[in-house]
């Protein structure tokens, strides 16, 4: 029973991990941050590197994917295969447990016999 569980806790760990990136990509705000306070923040980051006096050139690019550095974007789709990696490695380990206690079942059965 707490075999089913577990699985079913997985599923929708697995589920939510995938659909929460979605949510952001069609623009609903997930913090409770509406989009158009977003758009607000541009002059003051604006006004915040005019006072510092940051140089262009120290300052980051707009790069990469949904805003996120190349480096972060690949470590994130690291990070997403390794899961997937340890999902199928779990559900082989359970299946080949399966089949290693109905073999012994089997023979323990022939040998009654």
């Amino acid at each position: 029973m707490t075999g089913k569980i577990h699985s079913r806790l997985l599923i929708f760990f697995t589920i939510a991990a995938i659909c929460a990136p979605l949510l952001t990509l069609s623009g609903s705000p997930i913090h409770g941050m509406p989009e158009a306070h977003a758009n607000q923040d541009e002059p003051d980051i604006q006004w915040f590197k005019e006072q510092m006096q940051i140089d262009p050139r120290f300052q980051e690019p707009d790069q990469g994917i949904l805003g996120m550095s190349w480096i972060h974007f690949l470590t994130m789709i690291f990070l997403i295969l390794f899961f997937f990696g340890g999902l199928m490695a779990h559900f082989m380990r359970i299946r080949k447990r399966k089949q290693i206690l109905l073999a012994l079942l089997t023979e323990r059965q022939k040998k009654e016999k």
